[in-house]
């Protein structure tokens, strides 16, 4: 099954937090399915953020296929920090239709500390729509 793990600031243990959509991912790369992370390129709750130069980029960790869409930094929990979550939704939304080409999600889990996320990954769930 091809899982797709939709979470603005997932991290792994070399980056940092957030941990649960690295060790969720392990576990079901180990039950033999395909697992993927699209994550925004900058967090907070990192000490390590990856370094990208395209709009969305690729890393394999561990067996888990991260996508890193740039959003931009902020220093504090305000209006910058806001923006970062709109243009990760915003860049779900732009590439839906390459999400469901190329990777072509079983299933796609929405999991963030934010609820707007859920309305890009129900557009990728269905089809693009």
């Amino acid at each position: 099954m091809n899982i797709l793990y939709i979470n603005h600031y997932a991290g792994s243990p070399e980056m940092g937090m957030e941990f649960r959509p690295y060790y969720l991912s392990k576990e079901w790369v180990k039950m033999g399915h395909k697992v993927t992370i699209i994550a925004g390129d900058y967090s907070h709750l990192r000490k390590k953020n990856p370094m990208i130069k395209q709009d969305m980029e690729k890393q394999t960790i561990d067996n888990i296929d991260y996508y890193w869409l740039q959003t931009g930094t902020y220093k504090e929990n305000g209006i910058a920090r806001a923006l970062t979550m709109i243009r990760f939704c915003n860049k779900l939304n732009k590439w839906k239709g390459w999400i469901n080409d190329h990777l072509n999600p079983d299933v796609v889990i929405s999991s963030s500390t934010y609820p707007i996320d859920s309305i890009p990954a129900h557009r990728i769930v269905s089809g693009g729509v």
